[in-house]
């Protein structure tokens, strides 16, 4: 979810003709860590995917991931027991070579309490790992049977493991410069790494600059210009400040764009969703019958057509489109059917007859432009239709994060985005699961995912995934509002830049033109 630019401006000098042709310079949102243990959002992510490499790789267009550090593997019958061959020429930036016990180390590492990873549930799935997590006796099963191969036990099969696996947050750390600068090691001045790219600079809130690391493909340079406003990225981009805008394409403007100039607009399906998260925990939000009239309210339609309207598909499920003709999955649907007349009655049902009594309710997002106009629109909608007043309380990204997993709001937007596996978004509204921030409970959906996560049949899987769907659209755990697109601006100059489901942009993959 994503890169990044560096410099301010081009500045003139003798060689700046040279230095101008091998940068590339994209505008984005500042990560706040590039540790793979600390990643939080896409816009980590987004930087993290090309300063290290796990056991496999993204694929530039988000298609099936490509070999990393694993030159081969194997499974057992039942799905649970993989050894994986890695690359005996893999070695850090540094020079040192990378072994299996880095892997298993910096593994280690992400389930530690002591480490207090945000991600240390990705790693769950190796049997031993949450235990860990737990502050248990720790015995992870992974086994190292020699200087590149390891053997991993997992707690149930997983179908999608290339995939979750090409995610930065299985990359290995260089133990030795984390043991001689600590939380430091990733700045600039100490990193090491195993990925293609490497930070030389580091202005916090202005930019970032990447340099290649040996002889890998990709611009010899990319500078990472940072903002949180789409509007300076798009103003930045018409003045030929920035090759590309990810993550902050205002999307009111991209018909405009897309009318002076269409060459310059990517636009592909997203494995993500948007979505508005009621709090179970607390009024008016406990009453299912209210967040039944919510769901039924909303012009999903509309919304997509006229305040999006670059190909966002109306969400009558949870799990995304693209996620599910990639996987096999097909939803339970009809989390989205509008029905006013319904919406009515659940009204009255929740004890608000004709919304007689209704109390007004604070939407809690983080800032974004787009964002602002989507729940405006959501707003109006409410207000018109049902009579439910809501006000609208912007925070930044951190903050609104703090916030919502305090369980400190009454109703918030939210998304998910994951591989094209239903799991990373079904899984992730478990009772327990860190992302449930509306603290939505079922103890049959939570079996269902249980059940689900133990089965090698991948359309058995997909069956019993499809039923817990089912409840939690049944139960209104959360409300479905859109399934998202990856929209980029891309200058004329950049070749190998693609919107892709995933949002990760792999830059060895990327040409600049002359």
């Amino acid at each position: 979810l994503l890169f990044l630019l560096g410099a301010c401006r081009r500045e003139a000098t003798d060689d700046g003709g040279a230095v101008r042709a091998e940068t590339l310079v994209i505008a984005c949102m500042e990560p706040e860590n590039l540790d793979p243990a600390y990643m939080v959002g896409r816009n980590d992510v987004g930087v993290v995917v090309n300063l290290c490499t796990g056991p496999f790789r993204p694929a530039p267009d988000g298609g099936a991931p490509l070999p990393g550090l694993v030159r081969s593997w194997r499974c057992s019958e039942d799905g649970r027991r993989c050894t994986f061959q890695l690359d005996p020429a893999a070695q850090w930036s540094d020079g040192r070579r990378i072994t299996a016990e880095d892997l298993d180390w910096s593994w280690r590492r992400i389930v530690d309490p002591g480490t207090g990873s945000p991600g240390a549930e990705t790693l769950h799935i190796i049997r031993g790992m949450a235990a860990c997590t737990r502050g248990e006796e720790c015995a992870p099963a992974l086994r190292i049977l020699g200087p590149h191969e390891l053997e991993v036990t997992l707690e149930e099969p997983q179908p999608m493991l290339p995939y979750i696996m090409s995610h930065p947050r299985w990359c290995p750390v260089p133990r030795h410069v984390l043991d001689a600068h600590g939380d430091s090691w990733t700045d600039p001045e100490t990193f090491v790494g195993n990925g293609d790219y490497r930070p030389v600079a580091w202005r916090r809130g202005v930019s970032m600059v990447l340099e290649r690391v040996g002889g890998t493909d990709g611009p010899a340079r990319v500078e990472l210009r940072f903002t949180g406003s789409e509007d300076t990225a798009l103003r930045w981009f018409e003045a030929g400040e920035v090759d590309v805008v990810d993550g902050l394409v205002p999307l009111d403007r991209v018909s405009v764009v897309r009318r002076e100039r269409p060459e310059t607009v990517r636009v592909a399906p997203a494995a993500s969703v948007f979505y508005l998260a009621p709090n179970l925990r607390k009024p008016p939000f406990d009453r299912v019958e209210l967040r039944r009239a919510v769901q039924r309210t909303l012009d999903r339609e509309m919304l997509v057509g006229t305040v999006l309207g670059n190909g966002q598909v109306p969400a009558t499920s949870l799990v995304p489109g693209v996620v599910a003709g990639l996987s096999g999955y097909t939803p339970p649907g009809g989390c989205g059917a509008r029905d006013l007349a319904g919406a009515r009655r659940d009204l009255a049902a929740a004890g608000y007859p004709g919304g007689e009594g209704l109390p007004a309710v604070e939407v809690l997002y983080n800032e974004s432009a787009t964002i602002t106009r989507i729940l405006s629109f959501v707003q109006q909608d409410l207000a018109d239709r049902i009579g439910l007043r809501t006000s609208l309380r912007r925070m930044e990204w951190a903050s609104f994060l703090d916030t919502v997993r305090s369980g400190d709001f009454q109703i918030a937007r939210f998304g998910l985005s994951g591989e094209p596996d239903p799991m990373d978004f079904l899984g992730a509204l478990t009772t327990d699961a860190p992302n449930n921030i509306g603290g939505y409970s079922s103890a049959e959906y939570d079996g269902l995912i249980r059940s689900a996560r133990a089965v090698a049949d991948p359309a058995r899987r997909n069956a019993l995934l499809a039923e817990a769907e089912a409840i939690l659209c049944r139960d209104v755990g959360v409300i479905p509002v859109y399934h998202s697109v990856t929209v980029l601006l891309v200058g004329t100059r950049v070749d190998g830049y693609e919107a892709n489901h995933s949002g990760l942009h792999p830059l060895r993959d990327v040409r600049l033109e002359d």
